[in-house]
């Protein structure tokens, strides 16, 4: 609806998904995030990644609260495509700082170190430990899926994508 009535205002479709985003960043509107975000996916695909950074940077979202982790994720993978891996671990930091045991910002950390190191492996001790805060932590359960695959280990490849499966349908707030 916010994107709509900001729409009626001839704005832009980047000011309309930043206004979107904003009023769905809250906690009582767990997943909601997710769809604005993949809006902004497209804007990186079709104007770059530096103009996504720069719509998502116009609202200023918490990226150090919980309820923004889904953002925080968007925002890796746009820093590190836009080449600022520096952005992606400062923020990483800062939220893993705020809530250090906050499952789902261990899985960004992780993130970070598997697009910077160029394989999910680099990041297996922070997906690791994103499992042992939260045994059904999506995000961390893939990337423990696809590291099993590159060790050939099929058999704990598809047990943990079928656990992570099993969590991002119960998630509110899937990656």
């Amino acid at each position: 609806v916010t994107a709509r009535i900001v729409a009626s205002t001839g704005a832009d479709l980047g000011s309309c998904i930043v206004a979107a985003l904003g009023s769905l960043s809250g906690p009582l509107h767990g997943g909601a995030p997710s769809r604005a975000l993949a809006l902004l996916d497209a804007i990186a695909r079709r104007a770059g990644p530096e103009r996504a950074v720069e719509r998502l940077e116009e609202f200023k979202l918490d990226l150090t609260h919980p309820s923004n982790a889904v953002a925080l994720r968007s925002m890796i993978r746009h820093w590190t495509s836009a080449g600022d891996s520096d952005a992606a671990r400062f923020a990483v930091e800062a939220a893993l700082k705020a809530h250090p045991d906050e499952a789902r910002f261990h899985s960004a950390a992780g993130l970070v170190r598997e697009l910077v190191g160029g394989s999910p492996s680099a990041g297996l001790a922070e997906y690791e430990r994103a499992v042992e805060l939260d045994p059904r932590e999506a995000w961390a359960l893939d990337a423990l899926g696809r590291i099993a695959v590159e060790a050939g280990k099929i058999a704990e490849a598809v047990d943990a994508f079928d656990r992570a499966a099993q969590a991002s349908t119960d998630d509110p707030n899937p990656g």
